[in-house]
């Protein structure tokens, strides 16, 4: 079962946006955990008015995981999605960069591994 994602929509140009928020278990992942199990989730909605380079930063103490969906909620189409910014130095906050067309987009914040709670911050930078 799918608790729908907090009612926050913006429309956004040039702008840099931060997003507090926390998980628990009234609001799940729309995708399970990549070894299993239920992961909870948070999800943001912003609009583009023209097409823009956008910038999704995922920031917390845990493993986190970010989805960029298509459209208003948290069923839409991965647009894209990353797991660790930089594996390899070991950061494990996620990171999207992308091309995007004008048109409403879903953000899904959640974690690597499943039922983690805690705070974080997404910070949406659109150029």
């Amino acid at each position: 079962m799918y608790t729908d994602y907090p009612d926050r929509q913006h429309s956004l140009d040039n702008t840099v946006s931060l997003f507090n928020g926390s998980w628990s278990a009234d609001c799940e992942a729309s995708t399970p955990a990549p070894e299993g199990g239920v992961r909870y989730a948070r999800y943001y909605i912003f609009t583009l008015p023209a097409a823009s380079t956008v910038t999704i930063d995922l920031i917390s103490g845990e493993d986190t995981y970010l989805y960029l969906k298509e459209g208003a909620g948290q069923h839409g189409a991965v647009a894209g999605e990353n797991d660790d910014a930089d594996a390899a130095a070991e950061i494990l906050e996620s990171r999207i960069e992308a091309e995007l067309e004008a048109g409403v987009y879903t953000i899904e914040a959640t974690t690597y591994e499943p039922q983690i709670t805690g705070a974080f911050q997404i910070i949406l930078t659109i150029q």
